[in-house]
């Protein structure tokens, strides 16, 4: 699709804010709640998990068509969590855990940090491989 710059600049800034916004929300979405009450917990559940799903497959869709391949973060994002995730629990046998000093589990305040760098590079390592597939980047 061809933009004009003004109107390209204005796509730009809403999907980055939209894709990492997302992303975000999910891993820090809630700063004073406990670990167990974070939004990426609710992400263990299949039927909520499935919903996300194909609530970020439609974003990303709609990012190819106007050119935005931000729109493709949440997408990846949940691909890397799901990836991440089940590796962990294999493993180690529990569930992945992000966290910031805040709310990080004072024993395990270093891995919970490396999660939460894993997925966010993954993330992003994701959005742009995709990006350069489909020809957006």
């Amino acid at each position: 699709m061809q933009y004009f710059h003004d109107s390209y600049n204005i796509v730009l800034f809403s999907s980055c804010l939209i894709g990492v916004g997302y992303c975000f929300y999910f891993i820090q979405g809630k700063f004073s709640e406990r670990i167990g009450k974070q939004p990426y917990n609710q992400l263990r559940d299949a039927n909520y998990f499935l919903k996300q799903f194909l609530l970020t497959l439609g974003i990303g869709l709609i990012g190819y068509y106007i050119g935005a391949f931000f729109l493709f973060m949440p997408f990846s994002f949940l691909v890397a969590f799901w990836l991440l995730n089940y590796l962990t629990e294999l493993r180690t046998g529990k569930p992945i855990i992000f966290g910031t000093r805040w709310n990080a589990p004072k024993k395990k305040r270093w891995i919970s940090g490396l999660n939460t760098f894993l997925v966010l590079m993954l993330t992003f390592t994701l959005t742009f491989a995709l990006a350069l597939l489909f020809g957006q980047a």
